[in-house]
């Protein structure tokens, strides 16, 4: 057994009292600082390894150590296995699922490779087919759509060990509770007996590249992991020679070549435009390109900037479709464009051919909008940042973009916008934060933002994680 050593501890709580452990292996030089919080490389992306029933992380190791030389690897002890406490909830795939996304958010990962084994090859389905945007890729180990995956042997070996544990079973299950309770070995084999249920059908939803492996004397049937390749569009399928089920175990050299290479197809491309450049003359923003214009905008500009953040909500509104998370009713907050607009602090992104002499032509389509402000907007909390003065930083608040402008150029000429107000006003830095869950963490990246731990501020009847990320953009000799 490998006796490598995380780089980082994560204590995650949920909703329903569970406390989910993470480990962060990460590769030489990558430390738990601003940049790289929780010793987590955003390039290349991070994998996320998952464990199978009954066992905990340790029993990754072996492919983690393969895998953490080129990338940071997030482990978690599933809920009720290992260091991780179990909670009041009836346990369930989806349920591990919905705990993996929020680790990630927790470590203020927006997107990931996922790799899982077993019944965590269950869950990597599940998060691959339901949070799309955020599974970069899925090697998924031994897992199957229904108990009847599973080979007779195994399932009739299961139920006479129920039978055997008889009422012993019953009683250790029902005195399993408290904060750091553990799953009992009875409610662990009638999980498999009883669940998942995953129509085939529905893995069509799976858009990542995705490699699905078994071995060749596995306990799933080979028809079964053949039916959720087939499932995927573009699904590879790779069998082991003399392997069983444990190919963690078994072939951790040939699970981590597939991986891989399921990863380097799923990874993203890496782009690097800085916001802001340092050279003889000082700090200077970027010139936007693409004929997007970003000009100060008036009270007049209401029905536009509100008709974009209708847009904007009608795209939230679509199930699977990455948004910002926002709901109508709960954000914007009520009035709270109009009052930004009348303080003069929105600016507003259109076409070239819409504006002119530095404002908005009369009823142009509004492409994009942001408010100006030195509030961070967190009632106090801040990340362990340099604290600065009054007129020091500043912050963007309500920035949104037309969906259907998507890749266009309209947020980098905000975010542009945005520096250069910053250096006109003479501030320090830029600071900005959002959902680990929108993927306009992959921009900030992208334009040198430095990213900080993430911040807890649930957003009350927002559909998003209760973490917040917070960037910084120094303006000053601290930059360079």
């Amino acid at each position: 057994m490998s006796s490598i050593e995380p780089a980082c501890r994560v204590e995650v709580p949920m909703a329903d009292g569970a406390r989910v452990v993470a480990f962060v292996y990460a590769p030489k030089g990558v430390r738990d600082e601003p940049g790289t919080p929780f010793a987590v490389a955003g390039e290349p992306a991070p994998v996320l390894v998952l464990h199978g029933n009954g066992e905990d992380h340790g029993h990754m190791l072996g492919l983690i150590e393969r895998l953490r030389g080129e990338r940071s690897v997030i482990a978690m002890d599933t809920r009720g296995h290992g260091s991780s406490a179990r909670g009041a909830s009836p346990l369930s795939y989806e349920l591990v699922a919905a705990d993996a996304l929020e680790v990630l958010s927790r470590l203020g990962v927006t997107q990931a490779h996922v790799l899982g084994f077993s019944d965590s090859g269950i869950v990597g389905l599940l998060l691959a087919r339901d949070a799309p945007y955020r599974v970069l890729s899925l090697t998924a180990l031994g897992a199957n759509l229904t108990p009847e995956g599973l080979s007779r042997e195994a399932r009739r070996g299961m139920r006479v060990t129920l039978v055997g544990m008889g009422a012993v079973a019953a009683v250790a299950d029902g005195v399993m509770t408290g904060p750091r309770a553990r799953y009992g070995e009875a409610e662990l084999l009638r999980l498999m007996l009883e669940q998942p249920h995953i129509p085939a059908d529905s893995l069509a939803r799976i858009s990542c590249p995705t490699c699905v492996m078994a071995g060749e004397h596995d306990l799933i049937l080979a028809e079964e992991t053949t039916r959720i390749a087939a499932a995927i569009s573009g699904a590879r399928l790779v069998t082991v020679p003399g392997a069983g089920h444990d190919l963690p175990l078994e072939a951790p050299y040939r699970v981590a070549c597939e991986a891989r290479e399921t990863m380097a197809a799923g990874e993203p491309a890496h782009r690097s435009h800085p916001l802001v450049t340092f050279g003889a003359n000082g700090p200077e923003a970027i010139e936007p390109t693409g004929g997007i214009v970003v000009v100060s905008a008036t009270a007049a500009e209401e029905p536009g900037v509100l008709a974009l953040y209708e847009r904007v909500l009608d795209a939230c509104d679509e199930p699977g479709r990455e948004t910002c998370g926002w709901r109508r009713g709960f954000w914007p907050l009520p009035d709270d464009v109009g009052r930004r607009l009348r303080a003069g602090t929105t600016w507003i992104a259109v076409a070239a051919a819409d504006a002119s002499g530095g404002a908005a032509k009369p009823r142009a389509r509004v492409l994009g909008a942001m408010s100006l402000d030195g509030d961070f907007g967190l009632d106090g909390l801040e990340p362990a940042w340099e604290p600065l003065g009054s007129g020091e930083a500043l912050t963007c608040h309500l920035l949104a973009t037309d969906p259907e402008m998507r890749g266009r150029g309209v947020a980098s000429a905000l975010l542009a916008a945005y520096a250069r107000e910053g250096l006109a006003r003479g501030c320090k830095a830029l600071r900005i934060n959002t959902s680990p869950q929108s993927l306009s963490n992959r921009l900030y990246r992208e334009l040198g933002f430095t990213r900080w731990p993430a911040l807890w501020f649930p957003y009350e009847g927002l559909p998003l994680t209760p973490w917040t990320n917070p960037y910084e953009l120094r303006l000053d000799e601290a930059a360079r």
